[in-house]
């Protein structure tokens, strides 16, 4: 194993073990005495929702009133969680008289440090006793979920140790903005749900991880939580508590079949805020169903009207003040989701007990996470640049779905051209005429019945009749427009959503199984009853349509969201950011027939439910080799890459070597983000285009330059063990000239691309985004590096270099600083 590979091992350690205490362990020793007792799945939703907004509310807090810095930071957090167990540092009787006669010498430092040492291993011991008793009570399902979660935290963490550099432009973006709450400012670039940055500079500030590290892995890390949110909401509505992990088995190896939803679950590997704050949408749809299934009978009063709540109120207010806090479409998927389990509650919701308390902690809710926002625009800040982009959304402009090509037979985003996969209509014409010829049709039946009324003058002389039949023929012709229309849009919405995402013969299945768990749960709904009046089989907790019903039709509302430009609707969301949720619940509807079968049995062999765990376990292996050996096991992702690995390396080993603000790097604006904290960065087009007596006051010049000018952010997809994933993604992007670890596309330097003009842009980085102007740079640079050797042969030396990247340096005299402009 490599020196690089070892430190990026430590490095993923240091975020994992830093972001589970921040995340677990400070709520759960500030709160232990609100968190005694309850359920592993509150305590679970507790501190994954209310540390985030407490992380996101003391960090802008501390920025609105300029005392945001390291020390105050660690004062707050440090300082709380020290508060906290005052109690267990306040020194008895026996500690004073121990201390006393440490210090008269009279009790020797070796025999306290044995005995305090002694304490802490009893308190580890009780500790580790108290996780195993409650470990063991579902060892069976525990084991298996951690092994599933240990493998989609290592698929979707995967990418960051083939490829050391960010996997997404906007990762730079958010680097710089954590960078400036390093610096004390908030909402540096504007207004803009912040959460995520704040969790990021809490690991910086609090453990002294690089934040660098920080989001180059937390994401893949992150996805454990995510997977644990999911298991936590299916595990409530479902009735087989292992149903939750069938889903999560389906969700990480079924394979993606087109475009939108490889980038979207690539998406899930890069730390970005929509992905981060993921989380949160089932949360609110996990403690929304919790709290309306909660009888409990705490009521609190504002002025006379009484509010009924219990503590997952709490935590459902708290998932929606996180999801504003990171992301806004985070919190309007949390929305959809949420919508479709309340619909079928809505007796429960509008009850004097209920819907009092949830309009209060959604208020409360929003409140927390806007409050910080207004107070800075109530500073002057301003809101950024891409709440203007989330509104041409809202207005119906999708550029990641119009800028994505269309894998395979999927059919074209014109909604006028026909589809193999359209079932009920070809096309949108036929459609029309079917509506005209049904209202033709009306007409007609009316024409009939007037001459009808001409031929009969004695029934004519009675009124009723003919109203009656002209009401009849109205409301016959309306349902018949309505069917039609009804009909249309269904077909608008499987050829856009349903094919354009899982291709025709997925297609159908989907679409035809969203009516299944209808049909199920009703056949299932009277197999009970009779068994339970006839065989007087143990009554059925909860009601059956609830849960599966909620799935269907959260799924339904991603699919809408998703077409809603082609069926004239406001797009909330960015159709392409909804893949991958889109994905998670179409593989939860697969389960439902599996769940009715378990808690058929469950119901059935009451003696043998051990049996039943251990049936699941096998069912869990074989949805897995099912998956695997027909083909549909899911591939590699991909990274835009930008970088190569050794530059990423090597500026780390500089890093390492030399002092702080002793060295410059002369490169493009990568590396810039990585060193900023530690030493100067010059822009190679600034460097190549300086005027005369142009010099750079650092003792050390390290000049980066590719032999092989990278193809920059080009889809680079991975490549690793079978049983991990497989390589199969990269032909949906063959018209993006993809490349496949460890090969990568690029172009190569030359003394004719160095003799070339430069090429001007926007801005320095679009400069490096084109290969002609990239290729052309890093050939002046390399030629510029001849230049310098012969003018002074012993002073530029060769730091690092392989088939691909040269790292030259230049040590010289700060007093005495070498004139970089020079002939090349």
């Amino acid at each position: 194993m490599d020196n690089s590979l070892i430190y990026w091992i430590l490095e993923y350690i240091k975020v994992f073990l830093s972001y589970s205490f921040i995340l677990f362990i400070w709520p759960s020793v500030v709160f232990r005495k609100y968190l005694k007792g309850k359920t592993t799945t509150f305590r679970f939703g507790f501190c994954t929702t209310v540390q985030i907004v407490i992380i996101n509310t003391v960090v802008l807090f501390l920025g609105l009133i300029h005392l945001l810095n390291k020390w105050t930071m660690m004062l707050v957090f440090w300082g709380i969680m020290i508060w906290s167990l005052r109690e267990y540092l306040v020194l008895n009787e026996k500690k004073r008289k121990q201390f006393k006669y440490l210090i008269t010498g009279t009790f020797g430092w070796k025999h306290l440090f044995f005995l305090w040492r002694a304490k802490f291993i009893r308190l580890i011991k009780c500790t580790c006793l108290n996780l195993w008793k409650w470990y063991k009570k579902h060892l069976v399902e525990y084991t298996l979920l951690i092994i599933v979660l240990g493998y989609g935290i290592l698929y979707f963490s995967y990418g960051a140790f083939c490829d050391h550099s960010y996997g997404f432009g906007d990762m730079y973006v958010h680097h710089s903005w954590t960078y400036g709450l390093v610096e004390g400012k908030i909402f540096s670039a504007g207004v803009y749900p912040e959460a995520m940055h704040c969790v990021v500079y809490a690991l910086h500030i609090l453990f002294g991880v690089n934040i660098y590290s920080c989001i180059l892995f937390l994401q893949g890390i992150h996805m454990g939580i995510i997977l644990l949110s999911i298991y936590c909401l299916v595990k409530e509505v479902f009735h087989w508590r292992y149903s939750a992990i069938f889903s999560l088995i389906l969700f990480l190896t079924v394979d993606a079949v087109c475009v939108n939803q490889v980038f979207s679950m690539s998406r899930l590997q890069w730390t970005l805020p929509q992905e981060y704050g993921f989380h949160t949408i089932y949360l609110c749809a996990l403690f929304l169903v919790k709290f309306l299934k909660d009888n409990q009978e705490t009521a609190f009063s504002i002025k006379k009207l009484k509010i009924f709540y219990d503590e997952n109120l709490l935590v459902f207010g708290m998932a929606l003040a996180a999801s504003i806090a990171i992301h806004f479409y985070a919190t309007i998927m949390a929305f959809l989701v949420c919508v479709g389990f309340a619909v079928f509650y809505l007796g429960k919701i509008f009850t004097k007990k209920h819907f009092p308390a949830l309009v209060f902690a959604a208020i409360m809710g929003v409140l927390v996470a806007v409050i910080p926002m207004g107070g800075a625009l109530a500073s002057g800040i301003e809101f950024q640049g891409s709440i203007g982009w989330a509104v041409g959304i809202l207005n119906g402009v999708d550029p990641e779905n119009d800028n994505k090509p269309i894998a395979g037979d999927v059919v074209s985003t014109d909604t006028s051209t026909p589809s193999a996969g359209a079932s009920t209509y070809e096309n949108n014409d036929e459609a029309k005429t079917d509506i005209s010829d049904a209202q033709d049709m009306n007409l007609s039946n009316s024409d009939n019945s007037d001459s009808s009324g001409d031929a009969t003058e004695e029934i004519a002389k009675s009124d009723e009749p003919s109203l009656i039949s002209k009401i009849l023929n109205k409301v016959t012709g309306l349902f018949s427009a309505v069917m039609a229309k009804i009909l249309e849009k269904w077909d608008i919405l499987y050829r856009k959503s349903y094919v354009t995402l899982y291709k025709k013969d997925y297609a159908k299945i989907f679409a035809v199984y969203t009516f299944v768990p209808f049909i199920l749960g009703f056949v299932y709904k009277v197999v009970v009853f009779l068994l339970q009046k006839i065989f007087k089989v143990k009554k059925v907790k909860g009601g059956f349509f609830a849960g599966y019903l909620s799935i269907v039709t959260a799924s339904l509302a991603f699919m809408i969201i998703y077409s809603a430009a082609h069926l004239g609707l406001p797009g909330l969301v960015a159709g392409a950011r909804l893949c991958s949720n889109i994905h998670m619940l179409f593989m939860i509807m697969l389960v439902i027939p599996i769940d009715i079968i378990f808690s058929f049995l469950d119901r059935i062999i009451v003696l043998y439910n051990e049996f039943l765990q251990y049936v699941s376990v096998v069912v869990a292996a074989c949805l897995f080799a099912v998956v695997y050996l027909t083909g549909h096991y899911h591939g590699y992702l991909y990274y835009e890459l930008t970088r190569y690995n050794a530059v990423v390396d090597v500026t780390n080993e500089i890093m390492e070597a030399l002092p702080q603000n002793s060295y410059t790097i002369v490169s493009p604006t990568d590396e810039l983000y990585q060193v900023i904290q530690d030493g100067r960065h010059e822009e190679i087009l600034t460097f190549l285009t300086s005027y005369r007596n142009y010099t750079i006051p650092t003792e050390y010049i390290f000049i980066f330059v590719e032999k092989n000018p990278i193809k920059y952010a080009h889809n680079h997809f991975f490549s690793g063990p079978d049983w991990l994933a497989q390589e199969k993604y990269q032909d949906m992007y063959s018209a993006y000239q993809p490349s496949v670890c460890p090969d990568i596309t690029a172009s190569k330097i030359s003394e004719e691309a160095a003799q070339s003009n430069i090429m001007y842009f926007g801005k320095p980085s679009q400069s490096y985004s084109n290969i002609e102007s990239r290729t052309i740079l890093q050939s002046k640079m390399y030629k510029w590096c001849e230049s310098f050797a012969r003018m002074y042969p012993h002073e530029l030396k060769v730091y690092y270099e392989d088939d691909d990247f040269v790292c030259y340096y230049i040590q010289q005299n700060v007093q005495h600083l070498y004139n970089l402009n020079i002939e090349y």
